[in-house]
């Protein structure tokens, strides 16, 4: 059977220029007006004029420092008005820039800067107990860590390591420039963390052409009746905010106020405060939102476009969205990955109300693949895995040629994700066939997380999983444990009583709460805080695997999902036939 690829409503051509060529070269607007905004400070501002300057001025700085093209640098910090400017001064050097999350801890640092081979790190001063272990661990000298923050008072206050501002202290450089498809596609821009099912996180390499394709694809060159200005509140080091976080302000001319993060009551008050009209926002935003006092809604009020990201919302949620703002506002959607960036969305001036996730963006185009037969579906409304294929697309996962030869399928990327496509053009995601946890739109690893906790004494064996606990956070892990002793540790029935062979009390459900407090502890410690358990630990007997080893996780979420306790689970995983290690 033919395969049915679908296509977008138009294509592009994408330049094959340098990224800052591209970012600094439409300048059809006041070169003066604020751009980058604090928007807890509006005196801190930069405008085209001033990013320029500080841009070529710290290329100068990090090509001071020794860095040569092809070099990592990593920006550790919340968001900042300078990240952008960090960014693509990289870049401009020839760089490769690497973000990273604020509550990573020092091992998984240390992961990422041996990954990445990074050579220089930009920290805020509150990071400096996980940043500087990291930094010892992997051989980057203390001149080559400095402080950034737009804060005085926190730079001042910072250790003897130099202040990023002192990167600007030596002249103007240009950046590296260039007109050559083979080189704007070889060249990388950034190394972006994403987890994968094989546990720690990979970094996809994103080229010259590929992050300057995904902001010709979000263009749109519809007038708008409204002024667009925008709340940044999501992390700059996200791929789901490169575009519009680093390169729309500067291209395109766009108002941006920056937050450190997210806080829900600066949020609204910044929103009615600047007269925000356009804004990114993910699940837990949303609730937020949805559980505001009807007296306080009117903050609301000049939103005219937002984008919602994360974890695809169903109708009844994305309608109530819609409810609360004003009658004009659009909520759209946002589906997209790390490794290919924004893939579809609705552009101004669709509305929605299905739960759609959108339509193609320019030049994505799309087919259905049958996970279990891999045969292409060619009939609308089948859901399957979807693969995409664009010229966003990353060019690997760096240092790991086996996880992009399974992702990157003759030029296809496999996205993991189950979806379908409905006969007007719109797209669906139903379900993952990976298995990560997407906790609060921040995707965990269910084998990260279960080699930690392999390193605990009295864990024998565990197993990862999502549950949905109801509330505005979605997924949460939940840890599938056999303990050291296991039998012993095991009730045969639900009063807690002491087991024959004189085990620690077990009461079904809610198990050895000393035990279990003391597991979820051990990965709190060792973890960032959004992978901690919050689902619990559940101490089982054995954990259900296939014959070929591969822990059968669908038995375990199924066997969650029975109001009987362990009792159901085990029924489930005993009756697969594949228990045991």
């Amino acid at each position: 059977m033919d395969e049915m690829i679908f296509k977008p409503s138009r294509y592009v051509d994408v330049p094959h220029i340098d990224l800052l060529s591209w970012t600094f070269g439409n300048p059809e607007y006041d070169l003066n007006k604020p751009l980058f905004i604090n928007a807890y400070n509006e005196s801190e501002s930069i405008s085209y004029h001033q990013a320029k300057c500080s841009v070529r001025k710290l290329i100068a700085g990090f090509r001071a420092l020794g860095l040569k093209a092809g070099d990592s640098v990593c920006l550790h910090s919340f968001n900042n008005v300078n990240y952008s400017l960090i960014y693509l001064a990289v870049v401009g050097f020839g760089g490769r820039f690497v973000g990273s999350n604020p509550s990573w801890t020092s091992s998984e640092l240390i992961h990422l800067f041996t990954l990445s081979e990074v050579k220089c790190v930009l920290t805020e001063p509150g990071f400096l107990s996980s940043v500087l272990p990291a930094t010892k661990e992997v051989g980057i000298s203390s001149p080559n860590v400095f402080i950034f923050s737009s804060s005085t008072e926190d730079q001042s206050s910072s250790s003897d390591l130099k202040l990023w501002t002192s990167l600007l202290d030596h002249g103007e450089e240009d950046w590296i420039s260039f007109n050559d498809e083979k080189q704007a596609k070889a060249t990388t821009v950034a190394l972006m963390s994403t987890s994968g099912t094989t546990g720690m996180p990979k970094a996809a390499e994103i080229s010259h052409y590929a992050q300057i394709a995904q902001s010709i694809m979000l263009y749109d060159s519809k007038e708008k009746p409204y002024q667009v200005i925008r709340l940044l509140c999501l992390p700059q080091f996200h791929a789901f905010n490169a575009p519009i976080a680093h390169i729309a302000p500067l291209r395109e001319g766009h108002t941006t106020y920056v937050m450190k993060r997210y806080q829900p009551a600066k949020y609204t008050e910044f929103i009615s405060r600047y007269k925000i009209s356009e804004t990114t926002m993910v699940n837990p935003i949303i609730f937020n939102l949805l559980a505001l006092p009807e007296s306080e809604r009117a903050a609301l009020d000049s939103l005219r476009f937002v984008w919602c990201g994360g974890v695809a919302l169903d109708a009844v949620v994305q309608n109530k969205l819609s409810g609360i703002l004003n009658p004009d506002a659009i909520v759209a959607q946002v589906y997209g990955m790390t490794e290919i960036g924004w893939i579809v969305t609705m552009h101004f001036p669709e509305k929605d109300d299905t739960g759609s996730v959108g339509r193609l963006l320019p030049s994505m185009e799309a087919k259905i693949m049958d996970p279990l037969t891999n045969l292409p579906i060619t009939t609308h409304s089948i859901p399957g895995e979807i693969y995409l294929r664009g010229p966003s697309l990353m060019t690997s996962y760096i240092s790991n040629p086996h996880a992009t030869k399974e992702t990157i399928i003759d030029g296809w990327l496999a996205s993991g994700d189950i979806g379908y496509v409905s006969p007007e053009g719109k797209w669906y995601v139903t379900d993952r066939k990976k298995e990560l946890i997407k906790v609060r739109g921040w995707q965990v690893s269910p084998t990260e997380l279960e080699a930690c906790l392999l390193g605990h004494p009295m864990v024998k064996d565990v197993a990862v999983v999502g549950v949905d606990e109801g509330d505005e956070r979605g997924e949460v892990p939940r840890a599938y444990v056999v303990l050291e002793g296991g039998e012993e540790w095991i009730m045969m029935d639900d009063k807690g009583d002491l087991n024959e062979k004189g085990g620690t009390r077990f009461n079904g459900i809610n198990g050895n709460t000393e035990m279990q407090e003391d597991i979820k502890l051990y990965l709190k410690g060792r973890l960032a805080t959004y992978k901690v358990l919050a689902g619990g630990v559940k101490f089982v007997s054995r954990i259900p695997r296939s014959a070929a080893g591969k822990t059968l996780r669908k038995v375990l979420k199924d066997g969650q999902k029975a109001e009987n306790g362990i009792g159901a689970l085990q029924g489930a995983v005993y009756s697969n036939g594949h228990a045991g290690k």
